[in-house]
């Protein structure tokens, strides 16, 4: 890091983005894809850009069918005993993680359905390479453990929304991910889970419904398309949208970011930025209530 600081601005800004290539670099190459498919905008990204991206990506999927947050896993878990650390796990070695492996199945499945010439019987492998990782590594009660949010409830939303990505939908997968959901609500609707979810590795409960948690598992929910799960999804809607303030923003609570376990991150617009993205869902959810409109009930 320390030759960080003798980049040059372009080196800095693909350092960043490539050193969290599952994260930043996916999401924005869906985006990009995405926003230029629905809006007429003057100056797009070239095919042969978006090319580039998905090539890197092909290059950087794990033995085990995953991706990590920003190399190939390059040793073994044993190096862990190496640890010099007090409070930091899994800091030796890169993993493949849910939340990173998910990014990369969206954007293929997206870009595969835009550019269905390029590598095809590459990104065919890929994505089914992926999705079983997804597929093995999911815990036997369902969940997936969240190692960049808090904790389950995070996991999910994103491989939840990956399998549903490729048309997995009714698969066993997601069926067991969303009844481990359901297994979480409140009695008011909500999902509060805490921070030392992550540390004890198992579900631990907030002490009261969080709203960025709440949409997360929402969208996990109405992502599936099963009609079983509306009214618990029209029950969490309902309270959502109670928890919004006068002014239109969602109270600011727990912390929600992680990573190596114990290391608690704050992101203060997820607080807005999943709640409205909760909603805006809702608008095209099948078996939402007639009755229930989007302002306070």
């Amino acid at each position: 890091f320390f030759f960080f600081f003798f980049f040059s601005p372009l080196q800095k800004t693909f350092f960043i983005l490539f050193s969290y290539v599952s994260s930043s670099f996916l999401f924005s190459l869906r985006a990009s894809m995405v926003l230029q498919d629905k809006f007429d905008i003057k100056d797009k990204i070239s095919d042969e850009r978006l090319f580039e991206g998905v090539n890197v990506l092909l290059s950087l999927q794990n033995k085990d069918g995953g991706w990590a947050s920003y190399e190939l896993q390059r040793a073994s878990p044993y190096m862990e005993m190496l640890n010099p650390s007090d409070c930091f796990d899994g800091i030796m070695v890169e993993y493949s993680y849910c939340e990173c492996s998910s990014a990369c199945i969206k954007a293929l499945g997206y870009f595969r359905s835009k550019y269905p010439k390029h590598r095809r019987a590459e990104i065919d492998k890929a994505i089914t390479r992926g999705a079983n990782f997804l597929k093995s590594s999911q815990r036997s009660d369902g969940s997936w453990h969240g190692a960049w949010g808090v904790c389950y409830t995070y996991a999910i939303f994103f491989g939840v929304g990956a399998l549903c990505e490729i048309g997995e939908q009714r698969s066993e997968t997601v069926r067991k991910a969303c009844q481990f959901l359901l297994s979480k609500q409140r009695a008011d609707g909500s999902w509060g889970e805490s921070f030392r979810s992550c540390s004890e590795k198992k579900w631990v409960d907030y002490h009261e419904g969080h709203a960025v948690q709440t949409s997360w598992a929402l969208m996990s929910l109405m992502e599936s398309g099963q009609e079983i799960y509306k009214e618990a999804v029209n029950k969490g809607i309902k309270w959502l949208i109670n928890k919004q303030l006068p002014n239109g923003d969602w109270q600011q609570q727990g912390i929600l970011g992680v990573f190596n376990y114990n290391c608690g991150i704050s992101y203060s617009g997820y607080k807005n930025i999943f709640p409205i993205w909760a909603l805006g869902k809702f608008l095209n959810y099948p078996y939402a209530e007639k009755n229930l409109s989007l302002i306070h009930i």
